[in-house]
């Protein structure tokens, strides 16, 4: 009997979140330095104390959205783990280069799709 596909949302919520934040990072990075830059141009020419400390939190920001995407993706791809009884599973053996990433619970008896797709190193 073959193993029902059901779609493991929370995984896909978990990387598309990251991937947010690590987008609305950026931004918050790249609006800071703007302000940074057009409250310069006045009379005295220095950035305040509240321009430095946006820049600075903002980049702060930045560098824990990376590290936050970078254990999201270990999770999914490293360390899946079945979302019924928690085992560690290997990815599905007939998963290929380019196809969907589906991981195989014996105990449960489920592939779990995780709603991402393995891109081939190369191609974007």
């Amino acid at each position: 009997m073959s193993p029902r596909r059901l779609e493991d949302r929370r995984a896909g919520k978990r990387m598309l979140t990251a991937a947010l934040l690590f987008g609305a990072a950026m931004l918050l990075v790249g609006g800071s330095m703007a302000w940074t830059i057009i409250s310069n141009r006045g009379e005295r020419g220095q950035a305040g104390d509240w321009q430095s400390m946006a820049v600075c939190c903002s980049i702060l920001l930045v560098l824990l959205a990376v590290v936050n995407v970078f254990v999201n993706v270990a999770r999914l791809r490293l360390f899946y783990r079945c979302p019924k009884c928690r085992a560690r599973l290997p990815r599905a053996p007939e998963a290929a280069v380019g196809a969907k990433i589906v991981y195989r619970c014996i105990k449960c008896n489920v592939d779990w799709d995780t709603g991402w797709t393995e891109v081939p190193r190369g191609e974007d």
